[in-house]
Parts: C-alpha cells; structure tokens; sequence
C-alpha cells in the first residue's frame, strides 16, 4: 500500500531513455542532481525490499528523486507545477510522490562525497 503512489495505472508509453531525455530539457538542472538522484533510488532499493522498480514504478520515481535532488543540490529549484507538468503528472501527484520519496529515505538527502563519487561512476 504504501509504494502505490509510484504505481502508474499503465505503462507510460514513453521509455525510460526518452522521459529521462525530456527532464533533462526541461529541468535544466545541474549533472550533479542526476547522481543525487540515482543516490536516492538506490537508498529506496536497499532499505525497502517491497518496492518495486518496474515499467509500472520507474517513471514516477525517477521524477520524484529528481525533483528532490534538484531542490536539495540547485540554488534555484522551478516550481513543482512546471515539474510536474514536465512529467507527465499532476501538481497533487508530484506532491505526493515527493512526500512519500522523502519518507521512505527517513529524510536523508544529504548525499556524501564517498557516495556521490561511487554514483558518479554508475552513471557516467
């Protein structure tokens, strides 16, 4: 029940590669939120076994843990309705999410230099 926020009632029919193309045009956020953001995916994997990252879940999160990595690592975040416009959801949705995002990281968004190192060569 409490993963359900993240679950599209169907597969959004953009791919992943192509959502992830269209918040980085329209973000305009620096590079370092996508390594904050995978940091956070990865926290949420770790510590909650429920959850799962599937074609349902995958959208919603990424957004989400965009969102919040921009809004913790950016000086100057945009508004949540541009955000969610972006997305492909509603303000309410993006609200939402982001809570339960925070939530279930026990509100650590603080991401160290060890880690972001360690993500940074996930990703890049």
């Amino acid at each position: 029940v409490r993963f359900l926020c993240f679950k599209s009632q169907q597969v959004p029919q953009i791919s992943v590669f192509d959502y992830l193309r269209r918040l980085s045009e329209f973000f305009c956020c620096s590079p370092a939120c996508y390594v904050v953001a995978a940091a956070y995916i990865d926290r949420v994997l770790q510590s909650q076994p429920g959850f799962v990252l599937d074609a349902q879940t995958v959208h919603r999160m990424l957004l989400a843990s965009l969102v919040v990595a921009v809004k913790f690592t950016d000086d100057t975040p945009l508004k949540n309705a541009w955000y969610a416009k972006t997305g492909g959801i509603t303000n309410r949705e993006l609200n939402l999410l982001e809570a339960e995002l925070l939530k279930l990281l026990g509100w650590r968004v603080h991401v160290s230099a060890e880690e972001y190192n360690y993500y940074c060569g996930q990703i890049w």
